[in-house]
């Protein structure tokens, strides 16, 4: 994960196997549209909030991204909406620039607060009709781990410590730094 503790797990997720749209008859038509859509059911019962989702790139041009969020506390009804459109993967989608790269979405770029997410739609484009098959590889959710911030002072003569201990999921650390007071 990019600029978080390497001790953060990936949530356990199903990863649905992709769907592409079809134009005309499926039995007799060769061509895909272009787009496909790929299902990432998150446990059941246990909404996720995201920090990052990270994956690789198999020649796909754009990427939409679209959450399944439950409002906490509420018993209505889930509602999906849109995190991330139209996400360019490649440089142009008919050369390969880009399109073998790893990638990553941060929860800062997201357009809407990836927070009490129950399931993840990822919306895959190729416009491009020199790549027969394109998809998304290695995907994995970061959960976001909101860190605990607790300081108070102790005392030890003249010189006082300032202690926070700070805790992030179920690892917490204890930092001391002595300041001296008049």
């Amino acid at each position: 994960m990019s600029g978080t503790g390497d001790d953060i797990k990936p949530v356990d997720c199903t990863i649905k196997p992709p769907v592409y749209l079809q134009i005309g008859d499926t039995k007799s038509a060769a061509a895909h549209s272009g787009v496909c859509v790929v299902d990432v059911a998150l446990p059941f019962g246990k909404p996720v909030n995201i920090e990052e989702i990270t994956f690789k790139n198999y020649y796909t041009a754009y990427l939409t991204v679209r959450l399944l969020r439950r409002s906490p506390g509420h018993e209505a009804a889930a509602k999906w909406s849109t995190a991330l459109r139209d996400l360019p993967l490649m440089d142009n989608p008919h050369t390969e620039g880009g399109s073998q790269d790893y990638c990553s979405i941060h929860r800062t770029q997201m357009q809407v607060e990836p927070d009490h997410v129950v399931s993840v739609r990822l919306i895959l484009r190729q416009p491009s009709s020199a790549w027969l098959t394109f998809s998304l590889e290695d995907i994995k959710i970061f959960p976001h781990m909101e860190p605990l911030f607790t300081s108070s002072p102790i005392c030890n003569g003249n010189a006082m410590f300032s202690v926070q201990l700070i805790s992030i999921g179920e690892s917490s650390a204890l930092t001391g730094a002595p300041s001296l007071l008049p």
